[in-house]
């Protein structure tokens, strides 16, 4: 952490914005989620640096490699943590929980919260909504996060391969990221 060029990083392949327009990045081999103010001042807001699994104060919070963020419009941020297979969310208290997912299990599940499974979730994005969408890379499937934590498979199975078509009709082939416009 530091000022401009005193800070350092280690692997950066995403970034958003928060609603004060400072930059928000996944330190990934740090395992960290820290911001760029305006005026250039680097922290860590959630992470401890060590490769792991654990929720509570952003602080103590561990992730294994947070591959990608978004904010959602009341200021909570949401990580695809892909080493740990789990969508995670940094409230405004500075708390981060699992909303769905389980911690290092691997699968194709859709259901309530860690009763859903992922297989490396790599892109993420939100709706005005609050609803979570998720490239889940190695399920090749667009997944759906409710804001009552639901998922759901929007399209796509784990069978891999390239096919237009709605829902499980359509194939991908390790869909990295997502995007939502503003007309949803």
């Amino acid at each position: 952490d530091g000022k401009g060029k005193e800070a350092l990083f280690n692997t950066i392949l995403s970034i958003a914005v928060d609603l004060d327009g400072n930059i928000l990045a996944c330190d990934i081999a740090n395992n960290r989620i820290r911001k760029i103010t305006t005026d250039g001042l680097v922290t860590t807001i959630a992470g401890t640096g060590a490769w792991g699994y654990k929720d509570g104060k952003a602080s103590e919070a561990e992730f294994l490699m947070p591959m990608d963020l978004c904010v959602d419009k009341k200021g909570n941020i949401y990580i695809a943590d892909i080493g740990n297979h789990c969508i995670r969310k940094i409230d405004s208290n500075n708390v981060v929980t699992t909303i769905a997912g389980k911690a290092g299990i691997v699968g194709y599940v859709d259901g309530e919260g860690k009763n859903a499974l992922f297989y490396q979730p790599h892109g993420i994005a939100v709706n005005e909504k609050g609803e979570i969408f998720v490239a889940d890379l190695l399920n090749h499937a667009i997944r759906k996060i409710t804001p009552e934590g639901f998922v759901t498979t929007l399209a796509g199975t784990r069978e891999i391969g390239f096919k237009d078509g709605g829902g499980k009709d359509a194939r991908f082939n390790r869909p990295g990221g997502v995007m939502v416009y503003t007309d949803g």
